[in-house]
């Protein structure tokens, strides 16, 4: 369960700069995190889970640390300017990236259906943020309110991991 309280703070992070609640200088921390904790982290997870036969557990984890580790290179590629190329497809790529992520993560969203209300509202919160994401490419108050829905997704994935631990990790859970 420590890959929710991953999940949560690597989202946090990234919508961190989204919601300009921060400098856009956070962003080499947040591009580190999200190698790390957002990327790695959550795909060990998901092969552990895998093994231990969570499918849905293990599915979700690995794609999920695949998608932190290609944002990873997405925005290492962007913030060097490294790739001539990317500068020129950025924007259309991007959007239809997010909403790929969007689609898949609404797909988990039905699969969480059958499970808890946390996962519910993780799944929620996260496919509508994928989606306003997309939107916010063309419309920077939509890109606002992605920044928004992805910190609540990111406060509910803290507050998963609460539930399921029993434990008081933050004040008032």
């Amino acid at each position: 369960m420590v890959t929710a309280v991953a999940a949560g703070i690597t989202t946090c992070l990234i919508f961190f700069i989204v919601t300009k609640w921060t400098n856009p200088g956070f962003l080499p921390t947040v591009l580190s995190y999200s190698m790390a904790m957002g990327g790695i982290g959550q795909l060990i997870a998901g092969i552990l889970e895998l093994i231990r036969g969570a499918t849905f557990a293990g599915t979700t984890f690995a794609s999920y640390g695949c998608f932190w580790l290609g944002r990873f290179l997405w925005l290492l590629l962007e913030v060097n300017r490294s790739v001539p190329a990317v500068a020129d497809v950025a924007l259309t790529g991007d959007t239809l990236w997010c909403c790929l992520w969007g689609f898949l993560t609404f797909c988990y969203f039905i699969i969480a259906l059958r499970k808890n209300m946390g996962l519910v509202v993780i799944f929620a919160t996260l496919w509508i943020a994928f989606f306003l994401l997309a939107g916010g490419n063309y419309n920077p108050r939509c890109r606002v309110a992605a920044g928004y829905m992805g910190f609540i997704n990111g406060l509910a994935c803290i507050y998963v991991y609460n539930k399921k631990t029993k434990r008081k990790l933050l004040a008032h859970f």
